[in-house]
């Protein structure tokens, strides 16, 4: 089924479901960065699904991080919203992971090209 919704959204029959944009900013970040950073992580998943940050399970759950974590760990977690960390010497290994990215996009656009051809031969034999 996942497959199917993919396939619907690609050639733009449905909007993009929440899952696909996560998907896109997880996949973003990772390129760009080398890291996952779960706070930009979900920042840009609420933006992107017009979703508010401050939900009622979220201030719930920085409040129980607020009370359990040591000192330290919050305030280089508090920097990292501010300064995104970054793998050191990724911009090889980003190169080649936005290479094969690119090359999946590249077959897709040509799968959902030949089904728009099969649809067409279909309708000009019926006709």
């Amino acid at each position: 089924m996942k497959a199917t919704s993919h396939w619907l959204e690609l050639k733009g029959h449905t909007p993009k479901s929440p899952s696909m944009h996560f998907d896109e900013v997880f996949t973003e970040q990772i390129v760009k960065t080398g890291k996952i950073e779960e706070s930009r992580t979900i920042r840009r998943f609420f933006q992107r699904t017009n979703q508010g940050l401050l939900q009622d399970w979220m201030l719930e759950m920085v409040k129980q991080l607020l009370r359990g974590l040591p000192i330290g760990l919050l305030t280089r977690m508090g920097l990292a919203t501010f300064v995104a960390p970054r793998t050191s010497n990724w911009s090889r290994a980003s190169a080649a992971m936005q290479e094969y990215i690119d090359e999946q996009h590249e077959k897709q656009e040509e799968a959902l090209s030949l089904a728009q051809l099969v649809k067409a031969a279909q309708e000009d034999v019926a006709a």
